[in-house]
């Protein structure tokens, strides 16, 4: 049976260290390092009391626009009045990824089927749901996103004003969780996996996840490699999941080997899955070819019953990955992995570049623009205006609707109604890794026209925070997702015209800082270098092993390699042409598709985990 060790260096590092008996040599044993924990029993320091929360009592502020007639803003902590000032470096260039996961869909329905009660109390069903589908994406509206994205700001600089992407979108689009504890993706210590203790934190099923990582890095080595080729069927899944079967003999051999209890049995399953989810669609890390133990305790603590806020995490994510391409001396070189799925799905909510297809009202809106070829063709100038003009952008898309306008009290409102204050708060994004926090800004007073507010001249951020301590990083999650704090908000209804949500101070701020720069140079933009993407080979990956379909839940995704591919200039548009009309079924920009398939060519990987 397997044996859990503590170890400590003078340094001061920990390690965790798995054998597979107390007799076992430690350097046959697979090593990881230990961070302190912030959430768990009592290995884990209260949390100090949270003071200086720079929270308003009044997040919305009434301004006039002529003398009878006055509209809302939002407020923002953290920033200097408003004044004129010019935002600050454009993003030139990126895209991201494509992977393939052999079996994820067979699995994927497997754990919708035998689990499916259990991630509907995690509300992450349709989250799970959402990673069974294909989402297309093309070339050049991705490279116009990324040329008008602020780093400094976390918004998309288009002519019409200012977007970005929000916690409430990632909740509706892809069903995120914006509620629940905090993610503490961390290697737990062999005390806190195998303490006895009735109210201890770790869930019993985590060192079972262990154990099998345990013996996969332990087993040989020299196992073949899979041809990756596009599934026989390559059409999205129906709506209905298919009854799961009784566990077969291979997989009730499987869970004796691990010396899993019977009553253990299906959450170490679920467990499992989820870990693979979370590092494959829901938070891809740097080593994106396999799962990570650190995530093993959080995908424990969901499957035995914990609810996790995955919104602010995944949006510190998107917006780090985004920031990292736009502020690299060289973006065509750039590798970053960070889940652009939902990127894609939020431009084709935005700005409609994708084909919806008729899902049946289930699912999340994302599997709405998902499926090969979903991603409509654009002309490299045409995906330019698309992007850099807003001329056709859907602005309240994603809008809370009710009834009217209403006062909002932050006190013991309806989920729904506190998870939309806490999208519409100025706040500090965190995302745990290793000994720190990744801290992004998120300031919805930026973008106040996707929640029905009026724009007014934002102001100027008072300070840059990027990286945090572990309790600095903490109290600004705290903050994040603050409660019953008697903040008052105005709750906007449907606007009739979202692009004049907007006073004339902003319109003569916002010609001054965007100017018309990108109209300017859209010759020089379009004549400029493409991305092509590749992937990472291994030396011993051109080998082909010849065999049947290998339908083994395996999280297998390859590397990213973002490569520069000269691109002649393209010539002038037709003329009397309407944007939102030139698309077609041509998929000559489209050569690129995230998420579990590729449209051509075949690509070798190990088929284990690494």
């Amino acid at each position: 049976m397997v044996y859990f060790k503590d170890k400590s260096f003078p340094s001061g590092e920990r390690h965790l260290i798995i054998l597979d008996n107390q007799n076992q040599p430690l350097e046959k044993g697979t090593i990881l390092a230990i961070y302190a924990p912030l959430i768990g029993g009592k290995n884990v320091n209260p949390w100090p009391r949270l003071t200086n929360s720079s929270h308003l009592g009044e997040w919305c502020q009434e301004i006039s626009l002529s003398k009878n007639v006055n509209e809302w803003t939002l407020r923002a902590t953290h920033h200097e009045p408003p004044h004129h000032q010019p935002s600050d470096d454009f993003a030139h260039l990126c895209t991201l990824g494509r992977s393939i996961i052999e079996g994820y869909w067979e699995w994927t329905e497997d754990v919708l089927s035998r689990c499916g009660d259990s991630l509907r109390h995690l509300k992450i069903y349709d989250a799970v749901y959402a990673s069974l589908f294909t989402y297309d994406h093309n070339s050049d509206i991705d490279k116009a996103f990324c040329e008008v994205w602020c780093p400094l700001t976390n918004t998309l600089l288009t002519s019409a004003g200012k977007m970005s992407i929000s916690l409430w979108d990632l909740r509706e689009l892809a069903g995120l969780p914006m509620t629940g504890c905090l993610y503490d993706e961390v290697v737990p210590s062999a005390l806190e996996l195998t303490g006895i203790d009735e109210k201890r934190f770790i869930p019993n099923s985590s060192k079972y996840s262990f154990y099998a990582y345990h013996l996969f890095q332990s087993a040989d080595d020299n196992r073949c490699s899979h041809k990756t080729v596009r599934p026989k069927s390559t059409h999205n899944p129906l709506s209905d999941i298919a009854i799961h079967e009784r566990w077969s003999t291979a997989e009730e051999a499987l869970f004796a080997k691990l010396w899993i209890q019977r009553s253990l049995k299906e959450e170490v399953y679920l467990a499992a899955y989820l870990a693979c989810w979370l590092c494959t669609f829901v938070l891809p890390d740097k080593d994106v070819n396999s799962i990570h133990p650190s995530t093993f305790k959080m995908a424990s603590l969901m499957a035995n019953a914990r609810r996790v806020n995955l919104a602010i995490p995944v949006l510190a994510s998107i917006y780090e990955g985004l920031n990292t391409i736009a502020t690299s001396p060289k973006p065509v070189g750039t590798s970053h992995p960070f889940p652009i799925h939902f990127v894609y799905a939020w431009l084709a909510c935005y700005f409609k570049t994708y084909y919806s297809i008729w899902q049946e009202s289930f699912g999340p809106k994302m599997t709405r623009f998902s499926g090969e070829g979903g991603a409509k063709y654009y002309e490299p100038r045409e995906a330019h205006k698309q992007i850099h003009k807003a001329e056709f952008v859907s602005w309240a898309c994603n809008m809370l609707v009710k009834d009217g306008s209403f006062k909002f009290v932050d006190g013991h409102a309806e989920e729904l109604d506190h998870n939309y204050f806490v999208a519409i708060r100025s706040s500090y994004l965190t995302l745990r890794q290793g000994g720190k926090f990744i801290i992004e800004r998120y300031r919805p007073h930026r973008f106040g026209g996707q929640f029905g507010y009026f724009q007014d001249v934002p102001g100027t951020l008072k300070y840059d925070t990027r990286v945090a301590s572990l309790e600095e990083g903490l109290r600004y999650w705290r903050l994040c997702i603050l409660s019953k704090s008697s903040s008052k908000a105005w709750f906007s209804c449907l606007p009739t015209n979202a692009k004049k949500l907007c006073s004339e101070a902003y319109k003569a701020w916002w010609a001054k800082v965007h100017g018309t720069f990108f109209d300017d140079n859209i010759a020089f933009l379009i004549r400029s270098k493409s991305i092509k993407i590749t992937l990472k080979r291994k030396k011993n990956e051109d080998k082909q092993v010849d065999g049947g379909e290998n339908n083994s839940p395996q999280a297998l995704v390859p590397p990213i390699v973002i490569e520069c591919d000269s691109q002649a200039a393209v010539a002038e548009a037709s003329k009397g042409k309407d944007s939102s009309d030139n698309v077609a079924d041509n998929d000559s920009s489209n050569k690129d598709r995230h998420w579990k398939k590729a449209k051509e060519g075949t690509y070798a990987f190990e088929s284990n985990i690494d």
